[in-house]
């Protein structure tokens, strides 16, 4: 599968970190200082049957659909299962990445909601 240049959107993976609070307990984190920049085309995940991958989900300002998303990245793209992913706008990690499959000319990183 070519990744063609007009579908390609800019983001940012970010490695997951541990970080230890005060109280001793450890928690994930993402530092977007350490993004490090990419292009890959996006999609949803189709054919699904899983209920918790396309349910709805609440946002402070309504519903919002969950639905998973696939990412395709060029093959030498530094990603991990656990990594998050930025997209263009946004100030957080929403996206993380829940599993990887390598192909021959790409990865395809498969993408669920933060929670």
């Amino acid at each position: 599968m070519r990744l063609l240049e007009r579908t390609l959107v800019r983001v940012g993976i970010v490695p997951r970190r541990t970080v230890r609070d005060s109280l001793g307990a450890v928690r994930e984190a993402f530092d977007l200082s350490d993004a490090i920049p990419a292009r890959g085309s996006l999609a949803p995940v189709a054919n699904t049957l899983s209920y918790a991958a396309n349910s709805l989900g609440a946002e402070p300002y309504g519903m919002r659909a969950e639905r998973a998303r696939k990412l395709l990245l060029p093959k030498c793209a530094p990603i991990v299962e656990g990594d998050g992913v930025l997209f263009p706008g946004d100030r957080e990690v929403r996206w993380v990445c829940a599993a990887i499959d390598r192909w021959s000319r790409h990865i395809e990183a498969r993408l669920v909601r933060r929670v």
